[in-house]
């Protein structure tokens, strides 16, 4: 079963809602009626306790090298570029 609670409520029974989440509940925060943030139990969060070979985990840590040298190499845009970018492709 899932609880849904709204932000502020969740800010103030934190406390509270922990112990239902480690007892398997998971609990919904919503910002008015939008859903934006779950807290689930660690063991029921898929992949959380998968065991990766070594074949595995290299390839995965060299995708991650691959990805931050990509980031690396690309030219640095501030927000103001990033939103006239964005108007460009709205004319």
């Amino acid at each position: 079963m899932t609880i849904t609670v709204k932000l502020g409520d969740a800010k103030t029974e934190l406390s509270e809602l922990l112990p239902l989440v480690e007892a398997g509940q998971e609990v919904v925060i919503a910002r008015g009626e939008t859903p934006v943030a779950r807290l689930s139990p660690i063991a029921a969060t898929p992949g959380m306790n998968a065991e990766f070979t070594e074949e595995q985990l290299a390839r995965r840590r060299a995708v991650i090298e691959d990805i931050i040298a990509f980031r690396d190499r690309m030219p640095s845009a501030t927000a103001e570029e990033i939103d006239e970018w964005k108007k460009e492709g709205r004319r």
